[in-house]
C-alpha cells in the first residue's frame, strides 16, 4: 500500500529537488540576496556603451562638427581664374590679323566680422553635438539601469517563489505521514498536491523570466562573469545628492546658443562679399600689356532679409524651448527626490505587513502539520503571504530604482561614462 501511495506522488516533491529545479534555471541568482554585486561598475559599462552602435553614430556627429569648425576657419573663399582671347580678322588685307588676351584672377574678400560669426556659429555646433553625445549617454544608462533593476526583481521574486515551493513539499511530506497514521483525509492531500502544482508552475515562470532578463542584459553588457563589481553607494535619506543640470538641459542650451550664433551669423552675411580681382592683359599689335584691378559689388537682395529674420525667429523659438525644458528638468529632479521619500515608506509599509503574514502562514502550516488545522486555512494564509512578499518584492525594487536614479542622474552611479572612448 505505501508503495502505491508512492506511485501518485509527483517526483518533484521532494523540497530538495523543487529548490534545486528552481535555482539551476538561472546562474548567480544567490547574488540578488547580496546588496548591489549585481549592479556593474563603471568600466563595464564604459566598454558595453564604446561597443554601442549608438556610440558610434555620436562621434562621427562630432568628427563631423569638428570639420565643420576647420571649414569654417578657412572658408569657402577661392581663386578663380579666367582667360580670354580674342583674334581680329580685317576685312582690308594690308592689315594682319591679331590677337588679344586677358588673364583674370578674382577672390571673394572676407571680412573679419563675417569670418568669426562662422567661427562662432561652427564651435557652437560643436558643443551642440557635444551635448548631445552625454544625452544619448544618459539615456542608454537609464535604460541599462531599468533592465537591471527589473532582473533583479525577477531574480528575486523567483527565490521566492522557490521558498514557497519548497515549505509546500515540506507540509505535503507532513501530511503523507499523517495520511499513514490515518489522521488526515485523502481530500487534503490532493488539495496539497494542487496547491504544489501551482507553485511549481509560479516557480519555474519567475525563472524562466529572469534568465530572459539576464541574457538580454548580457547581450548589451557582456557576461554577467566579466563585470566588475560597482563599488558601495551612500543611498541613505540623509545622503547629501547634488542635482547637477541634466544633459537633456544642457543640450537645450547648446541648442539656442548655437542657434543665436547663427543669426548672427546670417546677419553678418547680409552684406554680399566683395570680389577683388586682378587682370593682365595684352592688345593686339601692342607691345605693352596692362595690368589692372577690380573690384565687383554684388547687390543684396530681399533674400538675405529673410534669411536673418528667420534665423531670430529660430533663435527665439530654441530660447522658448529651452526655458520649457529648464522647467521640466526641476521639476523632475524635486520629482525623483519625493519619489525616493514615498518609496521608502511604502516599502516599509510592505515589509511589515509580509512580516505579520509570513509569521501567520508558518503558524497555520505548523497546526496542520500537528493536526491542530484545516489544510484550507494554510493555503489560504500561504497565498495571502506569498502576494504580500510579491508585493514587498515589487516595492524593494522601486525604492531601490529610485535610489539609484538619483546617482545616476548626479553622475555618481557610473561615473565618466560619457567620456567612453
Amino acid at each position: 500500500m505505501r508503495a502505491a501511495r508512492a506511485q501518485n506522488v509527483p517526483r518533484w516533491l521532494s523540497p530538495g529537488l523543487a529548490l534545486a529545479a528552481v535555482i539551476v534555471l538561472w546562474p548567480g541568482q544567490g547574488r540578488a540576496q547580496v546588496a548591489r554585486d549585481w549592479l556593474p561598475d563603471a568600466t563595464t559599462m564604459k566598454r558595453a556603451w564604446a561597443l554601442h552602435p549608438l556610440h558610434a553614430a555620436a562621434r562621427q556627429q562630432q568628427q563631423a562638427a569638428l570639420a565643420g569648425l576647420d571649414q569654417a576657419r578657412a572658408g569657402q573663399a577661392e581663386w578663380s581664374t579666367g582667360l580670354v582671347a580674342t583674334r581680329h580678322r580685317y576685312a582690308d588685307p594690308g592689315v594682319s590679323p591679331g590677337a588679344d588676351w586677358e588673364l583674370q584672377l578674382e577672390r571673394p574678400w572676407r571680412s573679419d566680422a563675417r569670418a568669426g560669426a562662422a567661427i562662432t556659429a561652427a564651435q557652437r555646433q560643436q558643443a551642440v553635438s557635444e551635448a548631445d553625445t552625454r544625452a544619448q549617454t544618459r539615456r542608454w544608462a537609464r535604460e541599462r539601469l531599468a533592465e537591471l533593476i527589473a532582473w533583479q526583481d525577477e531574480v528575486r521574486t523567483a527565490d521566492a517563489q522557490a521558498r514557497l515551493l519548497a515549505n509546500l513539499a515540506e507540509q505535503h511530506r507532513a501530511l503523507e505521514a499523517r495520511q499513514r497514521a490515518g489522521d488526515a483525509a485523502r481530500l487534503e492531500l490532493d488539495l496539497s498536491l494542487a496547491a504544489l502544482a501551482q507553485a511549481r508552475a509560479a516557480a519555474e515562470g519567475s525563472a524562466d523570466r529572469a534568465l530572459e532578463r539576464r541574457r538580454a542584459l548580457e547581450r548589451q553588457l557582456g557576461p554577467v562573469s566579466s563585470w566588475g563589481q560597482s563599488p558601495d553607494l551612500d543611498v541613505s535619506p540623509t545622503a547629501d545628492t547634488p542635482a547637477p543640470e541634466s544633459p537633456e538641459l544642457t543640450l537645450s542650451r547648446a541648442i539656442a546658443e548655437s542657434a543665436r550664433a547663427q543669426a548672427r551669423r546670417e546677419r553678418a552675411d547680409q552684406a554680399p562679399e566683395p570680389v577683388v580681382g586682378v587682370r593682365l592683359s595684352r592688345l593686339a599689335g601692342a607691345r605693352e600689356g596692362t595690368v589692372s584691378l577690380s573690384l565687383t559689388l554684388p547687390w543684396p537682395g530681399p533674400g538675405r532679409d529673410a534669411g536673418v529674420r528667420a534665423a531670430l525667429a529660430r533663435a527665439d523659438a530654441a530660447d522658448a524651448q529651452a526655458r520649457a525644458v529648464a522647467q521640466q528638468a526641476h521639476a523632475e529632479a524635486l520629482a525623483r527626490q519625493a519619489l525616493v521619500q514615498r518609496n521608502e515608506r511604502e516599502a516599509a509599509r510592505q515589509r511589515e505587513a509580509a512580516t505579520h503574514l509570513e509569521a501567520v502562514a508558518e503558524a497555520t502550516a505548523r497546526g496542520v502539520a500537528l493536526g491542530e488545522g484545516r489544510l484550507a486555512d494554510s493555503l489560504a494564509a500561504r497565498r495571502l503571504a506569498q502576494d504580500q512578499v510579491l508585493a514587498r518584492i515589487r516595492a524593494d525594487s522601486a525604492l531601490e530604482a529610485s535610489r539609484l536614479g538619483l546617482r545616476l542622474e548626479a553622475d555618481q552611479l557610473w561615473p565618466g561614462l560619457e567620456d567612453a572612448p
